[in-house]
């Protein structure tokens, strides 16, 4: 072979070799920007699931009370707003998992430098699967409280009273119970794991327990703002009855 196109096979394999190697950093400071965000919104999840710890304690408050039936299929106007809370909560669990999903489209580089997988890029995929598992179950507990409400509140009728301490809350019959607890410990398992792998600064979310009320006992044991200074629903006092849910859900 002749000695010009040995040398030419040499620089294109160094050139080859400097083009991975800049490959291989640009993903790492991607996965990097990635785990931040990620760490972002670990942050916002959190905050959301003791948004629907305070609602779920707040509802539960106001059947113990008793709450008129002003129709078939409507609710008053008092839980209006807990109910587009609710909605809410799961919208935006929804916009999280959507971000957590569309991690790998976000990394423009081929199939080939995409195989050469770093432990930053482990990190940040087993982190973004962990964050969009506690915003699905925390999705899915708001939705089991919205549908517990709503079948609690026609089945007693304004009727208040409560259950003995070791029974679930009027808010959620014992099956609806059972799966709050699954999500619970779901949500619970994955927001450790997300600490765990964005390297969190914070050392609750380490050992995060979320606070959503299943028992009596648990949500008579809340005192002071159930809402832990979040955001409250707003209220819609004196605008007559409601569907029973809210009407984006529909």
């Amino acid at each position: 072979m002749p000695e010009w196109m040995t040398t030419i096979m040499e620089i294109g394999a160094a050139c080859a070799a400097v083009v991975g190697l800049v490959a291989l950093a640009y993903e790492r400071l991607m996965h990097r920007a990635h785990l931040r965000q990620v760490e972002q919104d670990h942050r916002r999840v959190h905050r959301l699931s003791n948004r629907l710890a305070g609602c779920a304690v707040e509802l539960e408050r106001m059947l113990e009370g008793g709450l008129p039936v002003p129709g078939p299929r409507l609710l008053p106007d008092s839980v209006a707003g807990h109910m587009a809370y609710l909605f809410a909560l799961r919208d935006e669990c929804e916009e999280v998992q959507s971000r957590a999903a569309s991690h790998n489209a976000r990394i423009s580089w081929t199939n080939t430098f995409r195989e050469k997988v770093t432990a930053t890029s482990r990190r940040c995929s087993e982190a973004r699967a962990a964050l969009g598992g506690s915003a699905g179950a925390l999705s899915r507990a708001a939705r089991l409280y919205e549908e517990g409400f709503v079948a609690a509140h026609r089945k007693r009728a304004g009727k208040g009273g409560g259950r003995a301490l070791g029974e679930p809350i009027l808010l959620l019959s014992q099956r609806r119970a059972g799966e709050v607890l699954v999500q619970r410990a779901v949500f619970d398992e994955q927001m450790r794991l997300v600490a765990t792998h964005t390297r969190s600064r914070r050392p609750l979310l380490e050992h995060y327990r979320c606070a959503w009320p299943v028992l009596r006992s648990e949500s008579q044991s809340v005192s002071g703002d159930p809402y832990r200074g979040e955001v409250r629903p707003m209220g819609r006092h004196g605008f007559g009855p409601v569907p029973v849910l809210h009407p984006d859900a529909r």
